[in-house]
């Protein structure tokens, strides 16, 4: 199951090994990081403010939620790999039958 809470700007789920895997909804209260260039080079991997405030919002719904610190903290992260203009590519490519949709969201 997954829970969607719209008040606090989260999700949560649970994880393999009794972990909650939080994540954001993109709400106007928490920034955005863009990323340009090599990701492998400029990603900051650690764990950010906006990853504390997750999981705080989550311990809202879950009084009993610790907050992890140290070796227990662990973080996830994707990318969205957008266009300039957020328009998305769909197009055919050079293996028969195969096709791509590039720079969705």
């Amino acid at each position: 199951f997954i829970s969607i809470d719209l008040d606090t700007g989260c999700y949560f789920r649970p994880e393999v090994g009794n972990k909650l895997l939080i994540g954001g909804l993109e709400a106007e209260c928490d920034p955005e990081e863009w990323v340009d260039g090599d990701i492998d080079s400029n990603l900051n991997e650690s764990l950010t403010e906006t990853w504390t405030n997750l999981v705080y919002r989550a311990a809202l719904r879950f009084p009993n939620l610790p907050i992890p610190t140290g070796k227990g903290t662990q973080g996830i992260v994707s990318l969205y790999d957008v266009t300039p203009d957020w328009a998305p590519i769909y197009d055919k490519s050079s293996l028969e039958g195969y096709y791509m949709a590039i720079g969705t969201r």
